[in-house]
This record gives structure tokens, C-alpha cells and sequence, in this order.
């Protein structure tokens, strides 16, 4: 038996921007060094660290100090996984930032604090929806005995009187984003992933401004499997097309790091042609 792996992130990475998908994951061109989402996985690690510990009884300020130079290693890591030469602000400040962040967060009345496991990996078998599609996992090249599974890494998972709860973590750099977020998560791939209602709560870091401390925001809500209809029907389609390289739609292509390639202006193996704007 062979097993063929899809991710969340991939599925929807195409359904976004099939180009995109391409380029990072076929392939496999590095992106330039982008500080936002730099600093967004620092700042996940950081609190993956905090919430691995079961108490803390320092202040704020020796957390920051504490969690100061991870930061900054991690930035560092961060510079490897882009594309070499990136330029970049001076890391330093940054680290002071995100661990102040953190640290901050650990410190907010509202923080989530049942947490019993981090970076929760979950799967499941989805090879009902490659034969679903009449091609079977020969769509890979793979053997015809190929399962194909879907799988998810959750920021955290709660207990809540005994039932659990589904704990993401996002930062954004303005109050607005932060909203939109809320509006763009889905909820319900954890519900289909773990094929059963899910509880789920966002807690929203806003990065600080010259007037104003970092903000924290956190919203929750239950999704029930049956809502999830929408995340069966995306992934038919990711395993249907999703080999197949297709134009985008123009949306956020030019805060996109694979712009250059996508308009011809850096060499690729794929001849594109792309209208977006």
C-alpha cells in the first residue's frame, strides 16, 4: 500500500492562485524574504514555546528578554527558506518586537490557557474522492493501491469541560486585517478534517504602533461536519486540477513574491501569459 499526502495549505494555496501554487510547490522557486509573514512564523513559534511550558511566574518584561534571542535565531531560519540575496530590515528590531508580543500575550486575561497539545498533527483518508473522480490515484503517476491522505497541523488544542477546542493563532499588522481574518478563516476544514463538530477560537495578535501597545482580539465559533460540504467540494477539485498550472485572476499580484516569474521577468520553465494586474 502507498500513501500520497495533501495538505491543507497546498489545496488552498491553489484554489487561491493556481500560478502561485506552481511556482512554490512544482517548481519549487523560493519567494523573497517578506517581513509580515517572517514575522508571523516567528511569532508562532514563540507561542508554541510559551504554551509548551505549564507556568510561567515572571513579568512580561523577562519573558521578552528570555524569549528575545529565539526570536532572532528564528528570523534567521526564516532567511533560508527565502530567496537568497532578499533584502530585509535589520533583524534585531524585529526579534524585540515579536518576543515583546509574545510575551505580552502570555499575559492577556483572555488567552486560552486549557491548552493540553501544540502543533497538533491531524489526518484523514480522502481517497474516496480521488475514486470519486473516476481516475483514481493514477492522477499522480502513484500505484493503483495509493491512499490518499489529507492532513493538517492545528496551532493548539484546548479542553473545555472535557471537550475539545480547536486554537488558532494569527498576527496581522492592523486592526482592520485583523477583522478580516475572521471573516476569511474556515473553520470547517477542522470539522471535516476531524469529521466531527468542532469548537474553534481565533486569537488575533495586532502588531504594535508608534501610539498603541499590541492588541488582542479573539473570536470563536461551533461548526458542525455538515457545514464542511464546501471543503469536500474544494478538494475534489485541488485533486482533479490540481497538477495543472492555470492563470489567476490578477488578485494580490503585486504584494505576490513570485510576481517577476508569473510576468515573465524571471525565467521559468512554464510559458506563462498572465492578464492580472
Amino acid at each position: 500500500m502507498h500513501t500520497k499526502t495533501v495538505s491543507w495549505s497546498r489545496s488552498s494555496l491553489w484554489a487561491s492562485c493556481a500560478m502561485k501554487y506552481h511556482f512554490k510547490h512544482v517548481e519549487k522557486l523560493k519567494e523573497p524574504w517578506a517581513e509580515p509573514l517572517a514575522f508571523g512564523a516567528v511569532v508562532h513559534h514563540l507561542l508554541e514555546a510559551l504554551n509548551r511550558e505549564s507556568s510561567i511566574d515572571e513579568s512580561a518584561a523577562d519573558i521578552a528578554a528570555y524569549l528575545e534571542p529565539r526570536a532572532l535565531a528564528r528570523f534567521e531560519v526564516t532567511l533560508s527558506w527565502a530567496l537568497p540575496g532578499s533584502e530585509h530590515p535589520p533583524l534585531d528590531p524585529l526579534a524585540a518586537e515579536a518576543a515583546q508580543m509574545a510575551a505580552a500575550w502570555y499575559h492577556w486575561p483572555q488567552r486560552e490557557r486549557s491548552i493540553v497539545e501544540v502543533e497538533a498533527p491531524r489526518t484523514r483518508d480522502i481517497t474516496h474522492l480521488v475514486d470519486d473522480l473516476g481516475t483514481g490515484p493514477e492522477l499522480y503517476g502513484l500505484p493503483h493501491d495509493t491512499r490518499v491522505i489529507l492532513e493538517g497541523r492545528l496551532d493548539a488544542i484546548a479542553d473545555r469541560d472535557g471537550a475539545p477546542v480547536i486554537v488558532e493563532y494569527k498576527t496581522s499588522s492592523k486592526l482592520w486585517d485583523a477583522f478580516e481574518f475572521v471573516m476569511q478563516l474556515q473553520p470547517e476544514f477542522y470539522a471535516y478534517l476531524l469529521n466531527q463538530e468542532v469548537l474553534e477560537r481565533h486569537e488575533i495578535l495586532v502588531r504594535r504602533t508608534k501610539t498603541l501597545p499590541p492588541r488582542f482580539l479573539q473570536f470563536e465559533r461551533r461548526v458542525a461536519p455538515a457545514a464542511a460540504v464546501g471543503v469536500e467540494q474544494d478538494l475534489r477539485a485541488f485533486l482533479d486540477h490540481g497538477a495543472i498550472p492555470a492563470r489567476n485572476r490578477g488578485k494580490h499580484c503585486r504584494r505576490c513574491g513570485y510576481v517577476g516569474p508569473c510576468f515573465g521577468e524571471v525565467s521559468s520553465s512554464l510559458p506563462v501569459t498572465n492578464g492580472g494586474d
